[in-house]
Parts: structure tokens; C-alpha cells; sequence
């Protein structure tokens, strides 16, 4: 019975600012489980982190992306993608406007790079998220994954969205859904490079 709600944030396209990419990642997490404080640390705050950098830092440039950027942080990815679905149900946009999504979650590690959800799917796309990353070695690795209905792009993704469910990979963190998840643990190892490597897909479209 506990009321959320998602959260939305509108940047102006510098060219046709009625399309879209989205950005996207919930801010929710298992929260207490009896006396247990589950915090959420990789799983999503990191993901929360880096749209709300992005936002501050597109906002900040002289000129920005062709089309508008939506920054969506959701709720309740854990309890069942309801945030997500909620949205994909009652947009505020017209989804058909939408010329890609990108979903972040758990984006904490990247010692061995990033996996692409929906990279088999939407291969011209994954092509050039590969291609940007050859060509400045922003990350480790960037490897392509087949479709998924793991997180919140799905929602968006049945509704015909082009998108991509983005998660860093690597050893050095383990912690998911567990009580030591907390933010001052999640290392970051290729947050700046996967930050750079998705600001340049932006402004490739």
C-alpha cells in the first residue's frame, strides 16, 4: 500500500526537441527486510548516480544534443518493474517519439566492461555503442546479450521502444541484493569511461 512515485526531468533538444532519448534507472531497492537494511549501493544507486551526472552535465554544455533527453529515475524495479510499467502504460510522451532508451543498473564495476542487453536485437545500434568504444577506448569491453526482461526497459521494449539494458561486469564487487551493498563500498572502476562512452552515443544520433 506504499505510495511512489516516478521521478522525471526534461532537457531540451537542441533540434527536434519533440523526440527523445531516454535515460533511465530506478531508485529503489529491497529496503528492509526485519531488522536488515538492504542500501542498495550497486543495485541502484549507482545507476541513480550516473543519470543524475548526466543531467548536470548535459545541462551544462553550450550546445546540446539533437533531440531532448528524458531522465526517468523509477520506482519499484524491485517489486516487480512497476515503476517502468506504470510509465510504458501512461507516458507522458509519445513512446513512438522515442528514438532510443538506454536502462542503467548496477553500473558500479566495469573492470572487464559492460554487457548490452538487447545488443543481438537492435544490432545497428550496438554497432555504434562498439564502434565509439574502439575508437576511444572508453572501457574494457563492450559485449552484446539478447533480449531480457531483467529490467526496466522491458516495459518500454514491449511497447516497441528501441533500447538497451546497460550493467557493468567484473569481480571486483560481488554484492547484489545484500545487506553490505552500501554506496561507500561500490568501487566505480569504469564509471567515468562508461559516463564518457554513453555521452558520446547520445550525441551520435
Amino acid at each position: 500500500d506504499y505510495k511512489v512515485s516516478n521521478l522525471i526531468a526534461y532537457l531540451q533538444g537542441q533540434q527536434e526537441a519533440d523526440s527523445f532519448i531516454v535515460i533511465t534507472a530506478h531508485y529503489d531497492h529491497v529496503g528492509m527486510l526485519g531488522e536488515a537494511l538492504y542500501p542498495g549501493g550497486n543495485d541502484n544507486a549507482s545507476g541513480v548516480a550516473m543519470i543524475l551526472d548526466l543531467a548536470r552535465h548535459l545541462k551544462s554544455q553550450t550546445f546540446r544534443p539533437k533531440y531532448s533527453i528524458l531522465f526517468l529515475a523509477l520506482a519499484s524495479e524491485e517489486a516487480g518493474l512497476l515503476g517502468s510499467t506504470w510509465f510504458a502504460e501512461h507516458p507522458t510522451i509519445d513512446l513512438k517519439k522515442i528514438k532510443f532508451l538506454l536502462n542503467l543498473d548496477m553500473v558500479g564495476t566495469g573492470s572487464t566492461g559492460i554487457t548490452v542487453v538487447n545488443g543481438t536485437v537492435f544490432k545497428d545500434a550496438f554497432k555504434k555503442l562498439s564502434d565509439l568504444n574502439t575508437e576511444n577506448s572508453f572501457i574494457a569491453q563492450v559485449k552484446e546479450r539478447g533480449e531480457s526482461c531483467n529490467s526496466d526497459h522491458c516495459p518500454f521494449y514491449e511497447k516497441g521502444v528501441p533500447s538497451f539494458f546497460i550493467y557493468t561486469t567484473g569481480s571486483e564487487y560481488r554484492e547484489y541484493h545484500s545487506i553490505t551493498d552500501r554506496p561507500k563500498n561500490v568501487p566505480l572502476t569504469a564509471y567515468s569511461g562508461l559516463f564518457k562512452l554513453i555521452e558520446a552515443f547520445i550525441y551520435s544520433f
